[in-house]
């Protein structure tokens, strides 16, 4: 039952990240601004990334017979690892390839990383005014 209901949660929230992925792309696309299409872009599909991750990683848990500890924590910080590696993707593109300033990519990429967190934020305010 626990599963079913935080289910729907973490759909809820994907589902919001998705939407607000595509408004920055298309954002960004419209107003040529690189930092929106392609820092906060990169930025929103690795948070998507992670939350898919966390449902799954959740599904594992609630399943699991034997200890899953270690597991819990490898993929904790596996997430946080690519939370790291798209901040390096987008500094080394934007230095190696000149592609606009690499403190406002940077930026930009952290506000799309914190896509889950919004995600989570929007859904617990659309959950509460139903």
């Amino acid at each position: 039952y626990m599963l079913e209901y935080f289910s729907k949660d973490i759909i809820r929230m994907l589902k919001i990240a998705v939407v607000a992925t595509i408004i920055v792309l298309a954002i960004g696309i419209v107003f040529q601004r690189k930092e929106l299409y392609f820092a906060c872009f990169i930025g929103c599909l690795v948070s998507i990334f992670n939350i898919i991750s966390l449902y799954r990683d959740c599904q594992r848990i609630m399943y699991a017979k034997n200890k899953i500890t270690p597991k819990v924590y490898s993929q904790f910080f596996r997430r946080f690892a690519l939370y790291g590696a798209a901040l390096f993707v987008v500094g080394y593109v934007t230095r190696e390839y000149n592609f606009g300033k690499i403190e406002l990519n940077m930026l930009f990429c952290g506000l799309g990383l914190l896509n889950f967190k919004i995600s989570l934020y929007l859904s617990t305010i659309f959950k509460a005014k139903k």
